[in-house]
């Protein structure tokens, strides 16, 4: 709708996003509705709403994205009887090869857009909003933008070893990926600019409109047990990220910001509680995305002796890391059935046999199906190593 507003000013409204038919459109292209399914034109209609599952604003951010293919190409991206179009939403790869001439940021916005698991694609307007200054830059500018897989790391002052060791395993399992690497520790956002390459010397492959990943690892370390007055500093919602790795020993992290709130509006009593609990919520609502897996090493740390207020402090650290633990372990619903692994010394390394796998389970696959209630190839880890 474009109304005329006061003062002269033109603006243009989208009040439809696929409820409205043209009558003058053949009959397979503007059928409204499948009976007892959805409301609305298939052509526009997200894979979630075929296959008769709930649906929430990301279905709306899917028809967002049909609405911009269909301004840039002049058609919808499937076309066909109102099965046809049905089935290909939900089997058929995205045909990138319309897109030809199109800059490739756009390509890669659509991609996201239009990804056929509610996981893959901005999760909210907020997150799609955030990322469109960086789009509009990098097409301005010519520049190649990638879909990114990000890994939150987040660790105690008490464990710097164990976050190089982290460090150098991702980076190892990058590689057989040949996932370039950003030179960033600070992007978690769905899109990125190209600006590290592939680990070990691996060749770099120029980007195109099949918009190749980039492994963008973001790390937060917790130094202190306090906080000052004026830090103003804040934890990433790790509900944004694909890979979540805490590293623990002998205390939880930090609360960064008191304003901070649990998914059901409660104040968290730590960072670590933060950090897993909305892990765990966002898997709650994604069919299990993210996974959780939790490594804990046997050895017992040696606390402070003098002075007296370290050593008391310390042990109120140590029991808040055992209850914590023990908490999810007895209420956890089935969240942290199996993920326990134990690890007694730095010897160990840290297991990379799962976070290989939560690395495949990252990557998005040519045909992806949302119709059955198993998590898809297109899955998250979350990996809590507790020292």
């Amino acid at each position: 709708m474009v109304s005329l507003e006061d003062g002269g000013a033109v603006t243009a409204k989208i009040i439809d996003l696929g409820l409205a038919k043209a009558v003058s459109e053949p009959l397979s292209e503007a059928a409204i509705s499948m009976p007892g399914v959805f409301a609305g034109t298939p052509e526009f209609a997200s894979p979630e709403q075929f296959a008769g599952v709930q649906v929430d604003i990301r279905s709306d951010l899917y028809s967002l994205g049909v609405t911009l293919w269909k301004m840039l190409t002049g058609q919808t991206p499937f076309r066909g009887s109102s099965v046809e179009v049905m089935y290909q939403r939900q089997h058929a790869p995205l045909p990138v090869e319309q897109l030809d001439g199109i800059p490739q940021p756009l390509v890669v916005l659509l991609e996201v857009l239009l990804a056929k698991d509610p996981v893959r694609r901005f999760q909210n307007p907020a997150e799609l909003l955030k990322v469109m200054p960086a789009v509009r830059d990098a097409i301005s500018a010519g520049r190649p933008m990638m879909k990114t897989t990000r890994v939150f790391v987040s660790s105690t002052g008490d464990v710097q070893k164990e976050r190089h060791v982290a460090d150098r395993v991702m980076r190892s399992i990058a590689a057989e990926f040949n996932l370039p690497v950003s030179a960033s520790y600070s992007i978690f956002q769905r899109l990125a600019e190209e600006d590290g390459g592939p680990e070990n010397g691996a060749p770099k492959t120029e980007p195109d409109n099949h918009s190749p990943l980039v492994l963008c690892p973001y790390f937060l370390e917790h130094q202190r047990l306090q906080l000052d007055a004026g830090y103003q500093g804040a934890i990433p919602n790790t509900a944004e990220f694909d890979l979540v790795i805490c590293i623990l020993w002998s205390r939880l992290c930090t609360l960064l910001a008191p304003t901070l709130r649990m998914p059901d509006g409660s104040a968290p009593g730590s960072g670590t509680e933060y950090e897993i609990g909305w892990a765990l919520d966002h898997a709650g609502k994604n069919r299990g995305v993210p996974q959780l897996r939790v490594y804990r090493n046997c050895s017992k740390p040696t606390p402070p002796l003098e002075p007296k207020e370290e050593r008391e402090a310390f042990g109120r650290q140590w029991d808040s890391v055992q209850e914590l633990f023990a908490h999810r372990e007895t209420n956890s619903d089935g969240n942290f059935v199996g993920t326990f692994n134990n690890y007694c010394n730095l010897q160990d390394q840290l297991p990379a046999g799962s976070w290989r796998v939560a690395m495949e389970r990252s990557q998005p696959v040519q045909t992806e199906q949302v119709v059955s209630g198993s998590v898809t190839a297109e899955g998250t880890a979350v990996t809590v190593l507790h020292r």
